[in-house]
């Protein structure tokens, strides 16, 4: 199962912007290497993490390996630019995650 954490900024009872987020495990949907969900994730968070760079250009703390994605932000979460590639990544996440409720699991803190 792939275990997503969403981690939020919190100000009193609100959540504020996503400032982190990690991805951890295999779906196991398919045969090692043809796992169509955990390509999905992958690509999803991946493309977040270039457009992070890329787009925003900023250096968020990511750390990776096998099964394992973790980015923490320490921008300003509330720039427009990082919401929209992040809020883009979620949305997508959670569609997958809908499909596949069996094989992802959403944590949001």
């Amino acid at each position: 199962m792939i275990r997503i954490s969403l981690n939020y900024r919190t100000k009193g009872d609100n959540q504020s912007g996503l400032i982190g987020f990690s991805i951890r495990g295999h779906a196991n949907f398919g045969n090692h290497g043809q796992d169509v969900v955990c390509a999905a994730i992958s690509a999803i968070a991946q493309t977040a993490v270039l457009g992070l760079i890329e787009v925003a250009k900023i250096s968020p703390d990511i750390d990776k390996s096998d099964g394992w994605l973790s980015v923490v932000i320490f921008e300003n979460e509330q720039r427009l630019d990082i919401r929209a590639i992040l809020d883009t990544m979620v949305t997508g996440i959670r569609n997958i995650a809908t499909q596949y409720p069996k094989h992802i699991k959403i944590e949001e803190n």
